[in-house]
């Protein structure tokens, strides 16, 4: 077994790192990383980590069934090799990482909020189970449904969740947590997500979504939105904070200087720099910060400019 190691992190997502951070108290020399694809070097390299990159999507049923199998063959070896039995995971049980831990080892598992799926209904409920466990394919509930997930830790406290999850949630605060760290542990936090340095008063922030990464448009209809949103407004002490699974070029209708990096929690931005925040706008209503915004910054005047509308008219 790797040395000193008393716990695995499994994530995809900056936002659910950050919540492990503050769960953590920055307390992490102990902890064994695998990042997926949307943990970029930069942040990844201020951990003891191990990249795990393996596109699970096959072309059809049967090569997925292949690729799954041959992947999940490959974590059987780390895994046995390693001897991680009874080490404890914590992170998101929906990523392929995520899926061989719950899926596959007795391993206590702790989910860590991820966004809206958490506190939907519309999670997968496989079919059969026994026959997509025969194939070698995924066959548990996602985030905090499976049996085998112990605690579920979610940061909006009062929000309505699933009643079959209920009993699982630990509700905790981010501005409590983050309030309870020492200096010297934030500055660390700081040093790993490196965000922007605002220096201006009474900016208007624009949130951005992946829609067509997902499907929902195309990234022309996108990127016409939100000019027409910049226009429509007289926006001018602005700026873009992408999605960090976008992957839409914004230099195209702004300035490089009013885009912000994607790979950084928003909420920590609030944390730091709320007080020079007077607007926001969402291309979603369902966003995480928007939560936050609504519970503790309530000063901040909130637009939602429902991209989904739009589409339906």
């Amino acid at each position: 077994m790797r040395k000193n190691i008393r716990e695995i992190g499994v994530f995809n997502s900056v936002y659910s790192l950050f919540v492990y951070l503050l769960i953590k108290k920055g307390e992490i020399n102990e902890t064994l990383f695998y990042f997926w694809n949307d943990i970029p070097e930069e942040i990844a390299c201020n951990f003891n980590f191990i990249r795990n990159r393996d596109a699970l999507r096959g072309n059809n049923l049967i090569h997925s069934i292949i690729i799954f199998n041959y992947y999940r063959f490959k974590f059987y070896l780390d895994f046995i090799t390693n001897r991680y039995w009874g080490v404890p995971v914590w992170g998101q049980d929906h990523i392929p990482i995520g899926r061989y831990f719950l899926e596959y080892t007795n391993n206590t598992f702790f989910v860590i909020e991820d966004g809206e799926a958490n506190y939907s209904e519309c999670y997968s409920k496989y079919g059969n189970k026994l026959i997509r466990k025969l194939l070698g394919l995924p066959y548990l509930s996602k985030f905090g449904h499976s049996k085998k997930v112990k605690e579920i830790y979610l940061t909006s406290c009062g929000d309505k969740i699933p009643y079959d999850i209920a009993r699982k949630v630990s509700w905790i605060s981010i501005v409590e947590e983050w309030g309870a760290l020492d200096e010297r542990t934030r500055r660390h936090i700081l040093s790993i997500f490196k965000l922007p340095n605002m220096r201006e008063d009474n900016i208007t922030i624009i949130l951005t979504q992946p829609f067509e990464e997902e499907g929902v448009c195309t990234e022309e209809y996108k990127i016409k939105f939100v000019h027409d949103i910049i226009e429509r407004y007289e926006l001018s002490n602005y700026y873009l904070k992408p999605h960090y699974r976008e992957a839409t070029n914004y230099e195209t209708i702004v300035s490089k200087d009013k885009i912000m990096a994607k790979y950084f929690p928003f909420e920590l931005l609030l944390l730091l720099n709320g007080d020079k925040i007077n607007r926001v706008f969402t291309l979603s209503p369902n966003t995480t910060p928007i939560r936050l915004l609504k519970s503790k910054y309530n000063y901040i005047n909130i637009e939602v400019v429902d991209i989904m509308k739009s589409l339906n008219r």
